[in-house]
């Protein structure tokens, strides 16, 4: 089944054009790219899943050319989730509470399970060692590298939707705040995390103002 990256490039002219520059031809149907990891451009890292087969890809120049670094399915993963580079270093997020982590360009992995045995959606990494992991119920943080994981425990039931990282500690996420009960409808909120103190703070978003964003 053919699979492609569409990259958008700009033209002499502005304009915005989208060119073809990653093309799976032969991969499995139903094969689908599920994160892009752009550390510069020549070095960019894709991760395929299909059921229980993943793979990881990776370009040298900009997109032109792509190598396949690793078949993860030799590590007895679920459908693959996020991915993480730092140089050598690569983290890949996995259902079940997997992580697998490389010192080696992506050549070899080690596998590290966390408690909750869930699909890791989100997995954010500060620097090689300070990182978080996003799951349907449960958050872990780290801060040596996953050697150990720490669950963060909030004031009520936290849903994060498309977290991202900003600066060396926090990330900033839209959340459905659900109460303590779980039971009554959600109240959509804006939170800023700080991973390294555990703390959050939020506000519910039909209320929020353009100054509000930096809480």
């Amino acid at each position: 089944m053919l699979i492609v990256i569409l990259s958008l490039i700009s033209s002499l002219t502005s304009q915005n054009i989208w060119e073809v520059r990653l093309d799976l031809n032969g991969t499995p149907e139903e094969t689908i790219i599920k994160k892009i990891e752009l550390v510069d451009t020549n070095n960019i890292y894709i991760i395929t899943t299909r059921g229980l087969t993943n793979y990881l890809f990776k370009s040298p120049d900009n997109g032109d050319n792509w190598f396949l670094i690793n078949d993860l399915t030799k590590y007895n993963v679920e459908a693959s989730g996020d991915i993480e580079v730092f140089d050598s270093l690569i983290y890949i997020s996995f259902g079940n509470g997997i992580i697998l982590k490389s010192n080696d360009y992506g050549e070899s992995f080690e596998k590290i399970e966390l408690e909750y045995k869930k699909t890791i959606d989100d997995l954010i990494m500060f620097n090689e060692k300070i990182g978080f992991a996003n799951m349907p119920l449960d958050k872990y943080s780290t801060k040596n590298g996953w050697k150990t994981s720490k669950k963060m425990i909030f004031p009520f039931y936290l849903n994060l939707k498309s977290p991202r990282k900003h600066k060396d500690k926090f990330i900033y996420s839209i959340i459905f705040n659900f109460g303590d009960d779980k039971l009554s409808d959600p109240v959509y909120q804006f939170a800023k995390i700080d991973i390294v103190n555990e703390t959050i703070e939020s506000k519910d978003i039909y209320r929020m103002t353009y100054n509000d964003l930096e809480i």
